[in-house]
């Protein structure tokens, strides 16, 4: 599941599918041409696609958005990184949707056209949506609301799975209001014109 997918797809449990984690743990894959599917859109896919490449190995980064490592036009990375991309030979399929992998080739569809294509891919890597490590919220259950405890309050990863920064944010701000009451939004007072004169209301 993904950014522009919501569903499981088709083949992705194969094993020559392979996760950042998978990499980060067992190391590059052996075979190639790698097919790089980015639907997360920060420097990842761009990241796992460089280290691919510096091994060897033929590599396709295949995104539903317009340029590779998309989101990093907020951090301005990503011109460097397009550049990168580029003298290294990685190949960048933009405005493109992975829909299937049989093993031995991927199944696209173009976002602008909806044509379908393929793609020969001995090694698929995947940058999809990580979901939130809850269990032990879920184990707990409403058992806390047994004990003398006012309220368990999910943060971090365990919220919604983001960068470091956001994790330490929310961790941050948690304890920052920690036992304060809640927050009153008093509405902003915003000028009014009305027949060429300021009201405020």
């Amino acid at each position: 599941m993904g950014r522009n997918s919501g569903f499981a797809l088709p083949g992705f449990d194969g094993s020559n599918v392979y996760t950042p984690d998978d990499l980060m743990s067992s190391g590059i894959p052996a075979e190639g041409p790698v097919i790089v599917w980015d639907d997360d859109h920060y420097y990842m896919g761009g990241v796992l696609a460089e280290l691919c490449r510096s091994k060897g190995l033929d590599v396709t980064l295949v995104t539903p958005a317009a340029i590779v490592s998309a989101w990093t036009v907020n951090t301005l990375e990503s011109m460097p990184i397009a550049k990168r991309i580029a003298r290294l030979g990685i190949e960048v399929v933009p405005y493109t949707t992975v829909v299937g992998f049989d093993g031995a080739k991927v199944q696209l569809v173009s976002g602008l056209t909806g044509a379908e294509s393929e793609l020969p891919c001995a090694s698929l890597i995947t940058l999809t949506a990580r979901l939130p490590v809850d269990g032990l919220f879920e184990e707990l259950g409403d058992q806390w609301r047994q004990a003398p405890i006012t309220s368990v309050t999910r943060i971090g990863d365990c919220w919604a799975p983001s960068t470091i920064q956001q994790a330490v944010y929310t961790g941050h701000k948690w304890a920052r209001e920690l036992d304060e009451e809640p927050e009153i939004l008093i509405p902003r007072e915003l000028p009014k014109i009305e027949s060429g004169r300021v009201n405020v209301t």
